[in-house]
């Protein structure tokens, strides 16, 4: 017989959820409730779920069983953008699936939170964001949240030397920010490829691969990518 799980011990699971702990799954009271409450009455984890956080409602979204997402989708009060946003924050960065466009006021709220700041900037628990905060921003500046000005100044600092972390999501939020124009976007490309007397390439054979990956996914004219 599966154990009952206390509603305090399920709330304080989900309430618990940070982008490292998504990550890297080491919280073990938090995979166990998880993995109980994949049997659980799903109208009563919506009711509980109600209290969490958009942002810890998003980061369930991405290490949720599918029995999790109903009750997820009606904390987002059945947002018609939501499954789109589950399946998108539950993949890899950059992503193989379209960017959304959120409209529900949570939604929103949750990507600002698992944001933590600006693309190219250091987070909160701990120096590099993990992917899931990299996919928020991502969305977050496709829509022009973040001014452009500040977007473009990170994505070109990106691979300075002493930056905390090589800065792909500044990059790629560059690249997808509808006020970069697509010259200041090949301007971009090739300032970070040094191909210009201001190139600031990235540092490292990995680094580059991952670079130019971002540039592919971009779909960044070919001419752009010629070194790449």
């Amino acid at each position: 017989m599966v154990p009952e799980v206390p509603d305090t011990a399920v709330r304080a699971a989900f309430s618990r959820l940070r982008p490292r702990d998504i990550q890297f799954r080491h919280l073990a009271s938090v995979r166990a409730v998880l993995h109980y409450m994949t049997v659980a009455d799903p109208q009563r984890l919506s009711r509980m779920l109600g209290d969490i956080a958009p942002a810890q409602l998003l980061c369930a979204a991405r290490l949720a069983h599918p029995d999790h997402l109903p009750a997820l989708h009606a904390a987002f009060d059945y947002a018609s953008d939501a499954p789109a946003v589950f399946s998108y924050m539950a993949g890899d960065f950059p992503p193989s699936v379209d960017i959304p466009v959120p409209s529900n006021a949570r939604i929103i709220a949750g990507l600002v939170g698992l944001a933590d700041g600006l693309p190219g900037s250091a987070v909160s628990h701990g120096l590099f964001p993990s992917p899931i905060t990299k996919l928020a921003r991502l969305s977050l500046a496709s829509t022009g949240y973040f001014p452009r000005s500040e977007v473009l100044d990170a994505a070109r600092s990106a691979y300075d030397t002493g930056h905390p972390y090589c800065a792909h999501d500044a990059v790629a939020c560059a690249l997808v920010h509808p006020d970069v124009s697509v010259g200041e976007r090949i301007d971009l490309v090739a300032q970070l490829a040094a191909l210009g007397p201001d190139g600031r390439a990235a540092r490292g054979w990995r680094n580059r691969k991952k670079f130019w990956r971002i540039v592919r996914w971009a779909g960044l004219p070919p001419d752009t990518r010629r070194t790449g």
